[in-house]
């Protein structure tokens, strides 16, 4: 079945006070770049979610026309467009993860492959902490009714759309836990290059 890869990038990226998606901690690449190359190593079919596609008119975007109210918007904007275009479900990485791999995202992938069709969610899971990693997940276009009833109901966390019954959690350990660092702060920002420094 094939997958739509979807980038999410419609945040405002306000704690950090420039738009994360553009960052540049690898040469000239910017995050946006390398996680778009990332996507394209597991799946041809690649877009962007986003509320302003200005700064992103040189790739494919949907545009998430609804309330603000975060990723799950984005999600539920995605799984959309790809049911009414013959995908079966949405791969969702979220434009701020600099250390996320193609081994990590084929680990996914393999998993959604072997799940249930009841297993509506394929999502990494800490296994210590049992911690989500809902902004790095598979979610299949059955997944919409969910979506839909909690942001109805004003319920847009995303730890809150899919049941746990009907998650495919795929373990992570702590030694892996850094391919998840996100940067929504200057500290988190601090971190990621530190640790890029530290690995050359």
């Amino acid at each position: 079945m094939e997958l739509l890869g979807v980038i999410l990038c419609g945040g405002l990226s306000s704690r950090l006070g420039q738009n994360k998606a553009l960052l540049k901690l690898r040469g000239s690449t910017t995050l946006l770049k390398d996680t778009w190359e990332l996507l394209g190593s597991v799946t041809p079919s690649r877009i962007l979610a986003t509320r302003e596609p200005e700064p992103y008119l040189e790739y494919p975007y949907i545009l998430d026309a609804g309330p603000r109210i975060g990723p799950a918007g984005a999600i539920l904007t995605a799984l959309n467009y790809a049911a009414a275009n013959g995908f079966a479900a949405i791969l969702a990485v979220a434009c701020d993860m600099p250390f996320l791999n193609v081994a990590m995202l084929l680990r996914l992938v393999e998993a959604f492959n072997l799940s249930l069709p009841t297993q509506l969610e394929t999502v990494w899971c800490a296994k210590t902490t049992q911690y989500l990693q809902h902004l790095t997940a598979i979610y299949r276009i059955q997944a919409r009714p969910y979506f839909v009833q909690r942001i109805e109901n004003k319920v847009y966390a995303l730890q809150k759309m899919i049941p746990n019954s009907l998650q495919k959690r795929v373990y992570y350990t702590a030694q892996e836990a850094h391919y998840f660092h996100n940067i929504n702060t200057q500290e988190n920002l601090s971190q990621a290059l530190q640790i890029l420094q530290s690995a050359n």
